[in-house]
């Protein structure tokens, strides 16, 4: 016998686990699909530092030493010029932010400002723990000075008028191997 009883909706309130599931699935393939198509990718976003390098070979009074020939793993993430507070805004230096082939953080940083400045600039204000942290290297030209900071890891080298810090989470190897890379920048007539 056929069941004669009218169709009747479920009260509310009286819904079973199975229909709130079945409720939940297109949600769910929604917010599935918006972090697949939108969600964060692993490309880093990649800046030239070649104009600020050139520009700040043409307006420093010192010679200028910059990172040069490093390998593709290397992303230079940020590139500024260093700027005097005063009116005409003269440029006393160079600042590149990379992201090292183990994903750290690296921050060259040259300068005329004197050594205190120079490392504040390049450690964001962070605590010096050891200075020196090892033995000084010769790299590049320049004798490297590795300290530890609150932030991280540093190699400080000071020339004639300038001083140079390579900062940051990366492992002593890899500021190592961004001291290596450095050359003199000669200004562009």
């Amino acid at each position: 016998m056929a069941d004669t009883q009218p169709y009747r909706p479920r009260k509310r309130g009286y819904e079973t686990i199975r229909d709130m599931l079945w409720s939940l699935i297109p949600i769910v393939v929604l917010i599935l699909g918006f972090v697949y198509f939108c969600g964060p990718g692993d490309d880093v976003t990649r800046v030239d530092p070649a104009g600020d390098i050139r520009a700040a070979a043409n307006a420093v009074p010192y010679e200028l030493y910059a990172p040069n020939d490093l390998p593709d793993a290397w992303a230079p993430t940020s590139s500024v010029l260093l700027r005097d507070d005063d009116e005409d805004k003269t440029i006393l230096g160079l600042s590149i932010g990379y992201v090292t082939p183990d994903d750290d953080y690296a921050r060259f940083v040259i300068s005329s400002q004197g050594r205190e400045e120079t490392i504040d600039t390049a450690l964001a204000n962070a605590n010096v723990i050891d200075d020196p942290d090892g033995e000084p290297a010769e790299m590049a030209g320049l004798t490297w000075v590795p300290m530890s900071t609150s932030a991280g890891r540093a190699l400080v080298a000071e020339g004639s008028g300038f001083v140079v810090v390579i900062a940051g989470t990366a492992e002593y190897s890899e500021l190592r191997e961004l001291a290596g890379s450095v050359v003199t920048v000669a200004p562009v007539e």
